[in-house]
């Protein structure tokens, strides 16, 4: 996978985007957090909300020790980030969890 490796964050549910616009300022990390579109029958429009509420998904060529420096760096006091891990140092995805993200973006 081009030597990418993927993170996940947990954040407040909806500031979602400022944690993505905070990242994605930084050399070498792209940030997002996917969307989904549905129907709100109140307002008969088609509105976009989070797939993953309180999440953000990180992909970037840089270490984790890296990564977790930014991370670290995180300017808002309110809004806290938390790195998810399978082990101690550990905080890539799977190969298949990659995969089915890479499918929901192409979508």
């Amino acid at each position: 996978m081009n030597n990418e490796h993927w993170y996940v964050l947990l954040t407040i549910r909806s500031k979602e985007e400022e944690v993505c616009k905070y990242l994605n300022e930084n050399d070498g990390i792209y940030a997002f957090s996917p969307k989904m579109e549905f129907y709100h029958r109140v307002s008969k429009q088609i509105q976009q909300r989070a797939l993953f509420g309180g999440y953000v998904f990180v992909v970037s060529k840089l270490s984790q020790v890296e990564v977790d420096a930014i991370f670290k760096k995180f300017p808002l006091q309110s809004v806290f980030i938390h790195e998810l891990k399978y082990e101690e140092e550990v905080s890539a995805l799977t190969d298949e969890e990659i995969r089915i993200l890479n499918m929901s973006l192409t979508l």
